[in-house]
């Protein structure tokens, strides 16, 4: 918007007699003529020599209100008032005096309108006025440099042009060369603009707005220890950037700096950060290093942020499964199928669900799909072994399904020790036993489904005296499974040689197994023929 002629409001007479002493009290009292004007121009002329600017203000206001289109005395007032950053008053007095000047003077007014339309935020207003002004005076860099960068904010085609054209002016301004690596990143020249940036951040190391958008230069074209070191030195020039501790954080992830990148993005997501993939970034790096609170409550944000975040609902539907919290799992779990049905993950986490939940055809329904997606996916193979032949009990589809898991994920001991169940069913002993000897030995094993699998096949192959630390381990880690109790007390019996106990260790054994049995019946089992054996020795008979 233009500012329109009108005529400024200007000092009083009396005002001006403060500092002419030749200014009589009568004359304080009136307005000047126009034959006053030289004078007092001469009087503002020499305060502005002075750099006494209010004064030559008062002196220049008074011009005007004497003769309006006295364009000199407004020219040289809004230069006054320019200096002393009253834009305003700048801007009204160069619109003033825009009409009646010409050559130099006439392009330094329009100089000084672009100036001052850029500061409110005008940018047609600043490119026309620029433009005017370096079309008059081509030698005014200003004017290039505020033409260039109203053109790149406006988007305009002449951005580049206008740019170039300021750096040629103005080689030594960092922001000629600043506006040029702007206009060419608009134009869809990034690799273009970054000589540019780089001069302007040669002319200026704490032009931050360059070292900014050089830093998203290198990002887009890969370069990680470039996006590192572009944005630390933003982040040293002006703290507040939290973008940049992002895209740092990301270029160090990428790098498997972990530390640092959790600490960068740490930082923008506690400075407020609205990217949800940057918090689904720091969920996931918890996640991996088994902190499961601070990866539920970054996956939670991410979802808050972004409700179509397939990734965030599946990372939080992980995590409570990891925790067999299954309640807290089903709305992730289904916000995850709802968001990407096609995605295997979900469909298997699904299938889990369903499985807690006792639907066992809704879980194999949900399993079947997730394969089909993924035919690679542990996991989901596993569950549906588990499935069918536990609820299903198609021991054979069961096992074909388990075998496959194994195959995929050969390191599992979860599915081993499954696999190893469905071959014992399927009285494959010699599989399972070589399965669950390397099993049952790795570090950190406790399950003790796999000691029971592996006690009971070697009981089968009648070595009782092996088989019983298994089972034992069994009841140990399970105390309230009535058969791994049965069980080991039936190792113990078969331990004991025909004819004996026959001394203190078969004494012992006797008490392990009356120990057994009685936990068993403790947890409502029962076993006539155990019993028994157990009352015959108890009572001092021999093994038959």
């Amino acid at each position: 918007m233009r500012i329109q002629a009108c005529a400024a409001a200007v000092a009083m007479a009396g005002a001006l007699g403060v500092w002419l002493p030749t200014v009589s009290a009568a004359q304080e009292k009136q307005k000047f003529r126009a034959r006053d004007i030289p004078r007092l121009m001469e009087e503002a002329d020499k305060f502005i020599a002075a750099n006494e600017l209010p004064k030559a203000e008062a002196y220049l206001k008074a011009i005007i209100e004497v003769d309006p289109k006295q364009a000199q005395a407004a020219f040289k007032l809004a230069n006054v008032c320019e200096r002393q950053n009253d834009q305003d008053c700048a801007l009204l007095n160069y619109q003033l005096a825009l009409a009646s000047l010409t050559g130099t003077q006439k392009a330094q007014a329009h100089a000084g309108l672009a100036a001052g339309h850029v500061r409110a935020g005008r940018d047609t207003d600043a490119a026309e006025h620029a433009k005017a002004a370096v079309g008059l005076d081509p030698s005014l860099a200003g004017a290039h440099i505020i033409l260039a960068e109203s053109l790149v904010r406006l988007k305009s085609p002449d951005a580049v042009g206008a740019a170039q054209a300021a750096a040629a002016a103005a080689p030594d301004n960092p922001a000629a060369h600043r506006a040029l690596g702007d206009a060419l990143v608009a134009a869809d020249r990034a690799a273009d603009a970054e000589a540019p940036l780089r001069r302007a951040i040669e002319l200026d190391p704490k032009l931050v707005a360059a070292h900014v958008q050089l830093t998203m230069i290198l990002q887009a074209r890969g370069d990680v220890d470039g996006v590192i070191a572009s944005a630390t030195r933003v982040i040293d020039l002006e703290p507040s950037r939290t973008e940049m501790f992002a895209l740092r954080g990301r270029a160090n992830l990428t790098k498997g700096q972990t530390d640092a990148a959790l600490r960068d993005l740490h930082a923008a997501a506690a400075a407020g950060s609205k990217d949800a993939t940057l918090h689904l970034a720091i969920a996931k790096m918890h996640h991996d290093g088994r902190q499961l609170d601070l990866a539920a409550q970054y996956y939670q944000s991410a979802t808050q942020l972004d409700g179509q975040l397939a990734d965030a609902w599946l990372g939080l539907s992980e995590v409570h499964v990891a925790r067999n919290d299954f309640a807290s799992a089903r709305e992730p779990i289904t916000r995850a199928v709802g968001v990407a049905p096609g995605k295997a993950n979900a469909q298997y986490l699904l299938g889990l669900l369903r499985e807690q939940e006792q639907q066992y055809d809704a879980a194999l329904e949900a399993l079947a799909k997730a394969i089909g997606i993924d035919a690679t996916l542990s996991g989901a193979y596993h569950a549906q072994g588990r499935l069918l032949r536990t609820h299903r009990k198609d021991t054979a589809g069961g096992l074909a399904s388990l075998r496959k898991a194994a195959e995929l994920d050969a390191g599992n001991p979860a599915v081993l020790t499954d696999l190893a169940a469905a071959l014992y069913e399927g009285k494959q002993n010699d599989q399972v036993v070589a399965i669950l000897e390397k099993v049952t030995t790795a570090p950190g094993y406790a399950n003790p489904v796999g000691y029971l699998v592996f006690g009971a096949a070697l009981m089968d192959k009648g070595a009782y005296g092996d088989a019983v630390p298994l089972l034992t381990r069994a009841a140990e880690l399970e105390p309230k499974w009535a058969e791994a109790h049965r069980r080991a007390a039936w190792a113990l019996f078969g331990s004991i040689k025909k004819g004996c106990p026959c001394g203190p260790e078969d004494e012992q054994r006797v008490k392990q197994m009356k120990t057994h049995f009685d936990q068993m019946v403790a947890l409502g089992a029962a076993d006539p023929n155990l019993k028994t054996r157990v009352d015959a020795l108890v009572d001092g008979q021999k093994v038959r």
